[in-house]
């Protein structure tokens, strides 16, 4: 599911020039959350120019407004990691020393399996 969404996203971010309006809010708020950092920021910057935009209409830039604000913590977290350490165990991959402590922090994950993954790293 969550690869399989991500893949689309990709596969369509090469004609994201083409979109206009609300098509384009939608495709870059998708794109926004993608777990590259430079398609995170530049999505984030195409919606930041789609609301300076005196053609986008007062709606749409509510719209924008809306979806920048709901995708604001898993943009950060790219911005942070490159990645969402959320998606981590779901996707099979390792934690860093970083995101292990982020998600220890957060209350992800328990201190237990905190220091199981700090234990596989030392070997």
């Amino acid at each position: 599911g969550l690869r399989l969404t991500q893949n689309a996203v990709k596969a369509i971010m090469p004609k994201a020039g083409e979109f206009k309006g609300a098509k384009s809010v939608f495709l870059n708020a998708a794109m926004s959350v993608v777990e590259e950092k430079e398609t995170s920021e530049s999505a984030l910057k195409a919606l930041d120019e789609i609301s300076a935009s005196e053609e986008t209409p007062d709606i749409l830039k509510s719209v924008v407004s809306y979806l920048k604000e709901q995708n604001k913590e898993k943009t950060d977290l790219i911005a942070q990691f490159g990645r969402d350490p959320r998606l981590n165990d779901l996707l099979g991959r390792e934690n860093s020393e970083e995101e292990t402590v982020w998600l220890k922090e957060k209350g992800f994950i328990k201190a237990d399996t905190a220091k199981q993954e700090e234990e596989k790293e030392a070997e």
